[in-house]
């Protein structure tokens, strides 16, 4: 069957001529049923191998038969279906010239957005969002939710394409997956907030009012601004009373964090504040109190920097504990005689202790003080302080005042 009227003209508005031969494209698409990857290479005007003319087609992996990496990336469709997906697969965004092998300066043909999509998710369920959203998101339907944007909510390729991009910072290498939940989300509840300014504001917002669990976004690695050389893998550092951590945090529309959805448990601090640092990170600031607690989740690969879900890829760890939350944990001592086969007797005798002390200390009816513990912790071989002390009390705090 021949394309109608309204494909002719979709396909010559939307296939950029100067890197493309449409006639031929038209061509090729009124003689085959199915579009296979091959039409890419088999309309380009030509494939970067020379330094004439100024306009090159490269194409990316993705849509070159001889550089496919899996099969998946880009499968045979319906010619129906690849002519309505044309806008999207042809669409680039203009970022200028580019440099060809010689070092000469050509536009090229350069569908970065597309791209990343269809690596993002082939043809296989995107498992990360699979986790999260527990329903695994293909192709088809990354591309049902371009043609709800782009054929039934009027929204212009542009706005499209750079809706996740222009937002510098998000936590996540990968959005796509997230902000196509969202759109089902908005269905689902009635909104028709598609492309909201504060993007995952509103999808925990929408999750929440789902009855599904928020995403956390946990701390990130923090960066001595004033010395890059000094960054290790730490999360926090401390001045004084006070400890600081940044991250990329989710913030409302007035620009305040959401702290319920940070990786971080507080219990009695004096103080916490929140300061906008430059883009979308923040530092969180905890001013001690002799009772505070602090928990943090932390992502488990230093360079996994974006929220996760809590069962995943990260894992929860106790920073800060205040003296007043501190309480010996008298129990290690007999475990520790016990395993290196030592009597009360001999643990007396090697630390200096009569034989009475030493079974008020192992029995908690009382607790050694400091000259006596370091002896206790040498003797017991218990290299680390935490092995004796217990900390108590629960972290809970879910949102704060601001100041």
């Amino acid at each position: 069957m021949m394309l109608t009227t309204e494909q002719v003209s979709l396909i010559k508005k939307y296939v950029p001529e100067k890197y493309f031969y449409v006639d031929r494209l038209i061509n090729y698409l009124n003689l085959h049923d199915t579009v296979g990857v091959e039409v890419f290479e088999h309309v380009a005007r030509r494939v970067h191998k020379s330094p004439d003319p100024n306009f090159e087609t490269i194409l990316p992996v993705t849509f070159h038969p001889e550089g496919m990496d899996r099969e998946d990336n880009y499968r045979p469709e319906p010619r129906d279906t690849f002519i309505r997906r044309i806008p999207f697969t042809f669409f680039v965004i203009d970022r200028g010239p580019s440099v060809d092998a010689t070092g000469k300066e050509v536009e090229v043909w350069n569908p970065v957005e597309i791209t990343n999509l269809l690596y993002t998710l082939g043809e296989e369920p995107f498992l990360p969002y699979c986790n999260r959203c527990g329903v695994p998101l293909t192709l088809e339907d990354a591309y049902s939710k371009l043609e709800f944007l782009f054929y039934e909510q009027g929204v212009s390729l542009q706005e499209i394409f750079e809706y996740l991009p222009k937002k510098a910072g998000l936590p996540h290498d990968s959005p796509y997956p997230d902000w196509f939940n969202y759109i089902d989300m908005c269905k689902t509840l009635g909104w028709t907030d598609y492309m909201p300014q504060q993007f995952y504001y509103k999808y925990n917002l929408a999750r929440e009012a789902l009855g599904q669990e928020p995403l956390l976004f946990p701390i990130e690695t923090y960066v001595d601004t004033e010395d890059y050389k000094k960054e290790i893998d730490r999360y926090y550092i401390r001045n004084g009373n006070e400890i600081e951590m940044t991250g990329i945090f989710p913030v409302d529309d007035e620009g305040k964090p959401i702290l319920r959805w940070i990786g971080v448990d507080i219990q009695n601090p004096a103080l916490v504040t929140v300061n906008r640092m430059k883009n979308t990170d923040y530092a969180l600031k905890i001013k001690l109190s002799p009772g505070t607690i602090i928990r943090a989740l932390i992502p488990n690969d230093p360079d996994d920097i974006g929220m996760v879900n809590p069962e995943g890829g990260a894992r929860w760890e106790q920073i800060y504990a205040g003296p007043q939350t501190m309480s010996f944990n008298y129990k290690v001592m007999k475990e520790r005689r016990k395993l290196l086969k030592y009597t009360q007797q001999q643990v007396a005798e090697a630390v200096g202790a009569n034989m009475r002390t030493y079974q008020k200390w192992e029995n908690g009816e009382t607790v050694p003080d400091g000259y006596y513990l370091l002896r206790i912790l040498n003797w017991l071989n218990i290299t680390d302080i935490n092995d004796v002390i217990i900390y108590d009390g629960e972290s809970g705090i879910k949102d704060i005042s601001w100041s």
